[in-house]
């Protein structure tokens, strides 16, 4: 047996399944709860790409934003992009558009997948150019 083994007796078996038991019980609810982190950044007025420098970990799953603050507008045309890079510097997301606060955009692995594959990601961002309309943008990232 066991427990006689390893000198731990019936109660120490039982104690070492019911640790198992939650330790994998809390493992999976971890690993489905999301995580909601604010972001905000300015993009460059020319179109350039800029790539963010900070690299937060998703734990899988799941990732979208929510804009809680555009770029300004200028002849009706405001949008900006963001898409989820990877530490190897590439893009493995899509890049949805936002062309106004209060919207939330999903993304998408290049393959079409909702699912965002467990990692450390940084933001890629561009806006439409134009060299008269603010340039910040700020909104939260869940995953």
């Amino acid at each position: 047996m066991l427990g006689t083994k390893f000198g731990l007796g019936s109660k120490g078996i039982i104690v070492l399944a019911v640790a198992a038991i939650l330790a994998a019980t809390t493992g999976v609810l971890s690993a489905s709860a999301s995580t909601t982190v604010g972001i905000s950044g300015t993009l460059s007025n020319d179109g350039s790409l800029i790539q963010y420098g900070t690299y937060r970990y998703n734990s899988g799953g799941a990732a979208s934003f929510n804009c809680t603050n555009s770029v300004g507008l200028y002849n009706g045309q405001d949008w900006f992009k963001l898409g989820l890079r990877n530490t190897a510097n590439v893009q493995i997301t899509d890049s949805p558009s936002w062309d106004s606060s209060g919207q939330t955009r999903s993304f998408h692995t290049t393959a079409g997948s909702s699912s965002i594959p467990y990692g450390h990601y940084a933001i890629n961002g561009r806006m439409g150019e134009h060299y008269v309309i603010p340039n910040d943008w700020a909104g939260n990232l869940t995953w």
